[in-house]
């Protein structure tokens, strides 16, 4: 377990109304530091005076390695895509991704962090939408990029955010979402879960959120989130993937020991047939699956790394490969249909 990891859990054990078993405290150190790198209005804000100092921030992260990758592939003009990883911080499942599409499909890559690495919030709450904001902009404005050609792909936290962003802060071309979110969480403290924000503000105000469900215990993370998606707090809290212009990819586990993602990806599936959604979309769901899947080589061969990360995570073994291998070629051929056109 990383220094970070540690620090993390002793946050934790700092509350004493939480009595984690040891059970759920590798749950919280393999979930909070998993790495999925191979080795290891609608449309853009501008932002006020007043943010030029945040807006300053933000550029003197651009291209700082593990905050801000970007992935170029050989060409004159090419698609892009922001690529989003989950709450274990940093940018790993974007620099997995990366180099992969942009050799494979010739497709310019932008693995974004977004917490958990200096210079950003340690935290994952209150994160500003218009951080995502600027980097769009200038991911559009890199040489090569068609800018009628730009996606964005999330896994996890990363997923619940890419539908969101979709849905009424910019214009997108394509939408890809592993194990996602239909609602708002609250955002994780991960000194203090008790500590109730948004996973992320606009304009210097929380977005309406889910709070946790702390009644059924801290046996599990997902006794936090099982009663949401059935019993939203308001119809704010609620992504409306209705107003997201594009095709629209889902992928979820059955057997996903960190959130709901099959019913919460269910659910945005109804929502869009219920406001008959006219873009095409996509929901494979894997019966033997968990969290813990969709990145661009199998790892069934590391067979320790697997076991540990299931045995937190959700899933077989069988249902990992399953999972994967489906995940890997329905990703490629949605990116060939409507990114490359």
């Amino acid at each position: 377990m990383g220094g970070r990891a540690l620090n993390r859990l002793c946050g934790f054990l700092q509350w004493p109304k939480l009595f984690l078993s040891v059970g759920v405290l590798l749950t919280f150190s393999f979930f909070f530091t998993l790495d999925l790198s191979a080795d290891s209005d609608k449309g853009y804000v501008i932002l006020s005076d007043s943010d030029n100092v945040t807006n300053s921030h933000w550029d003197s992260l651009i291209l700082k390695p593990g905050i801000w990758d970007w992935y170029t592939p050989e060409g004159e003009s090419f698609p892009a895509l922001l690529v989003l990883g989950g709450s274990e911080g940093g940018n790993a499942y974007g620099r997995n991704w990366g180099p992969y599409l942009s050799k494979e499909l010739g497709i310019g890559v932008l693995a974004l962090s977004y917490h958990g690495v200096e210079g950003l919030s340690e935290n994952l709450e209150s994160i500003s939408l218009e951080y995502f904001l600027h980097a769009w902009e200038w991911m559009k404005n890199q040489p090569g990029v068609d800018s009628t050609a730009m996606g964005i792909m999330g896994v996890s936290k990363g997923g619940e955010l890419a539908l969101l962003l979709g849905s009424g802060f910019l214009e997108t071309s394509a939408i890809i979402a592993a194990v996602p979110s239909n609602l708002v969480w609250q955002g994780i403290n991960f000194g203090n879960w008790f500590e109730q924000n948004s996973s992320w503000s606009y304009e210097g105000e929380d977005l309406p959120f889910q709070p946790y469900d702390m009644s059924r215990g801290f046996g599990k993370i997902l006794n936090f989130y099982l009663a949401g998606p059935e019993n939203p707090e308001s119809e704010e809290v609620i992504i409306p993937v209705e107003d997201i212009n594009a095709p629209l990819l889902l992928f979820s586990g059955s057997r996903d020991l960190v959130w709901p993602s099959e019913l919460m990806s269910s659910k945005i599936i109804l929502r869009l047939e219920e406001n008959q959604y006219d873009y095409p979309h996509y929901h494979y769901n894997f019966p033997e699956a968990g969290h813990y899947f969709h990145h661009p080589r199998d790892l069934s061969n590391d067979e320790e790394r697997l076991k540990n990360n299931l045995s937190s995570l959700g899933g077989s073994l069988e249902g990992y490969s399953e999972a994967q291998s489906t995940s890997l070629e329905k990703t490629l051929q949605f990116l060939r249909d409507y990114l490359l056109r």
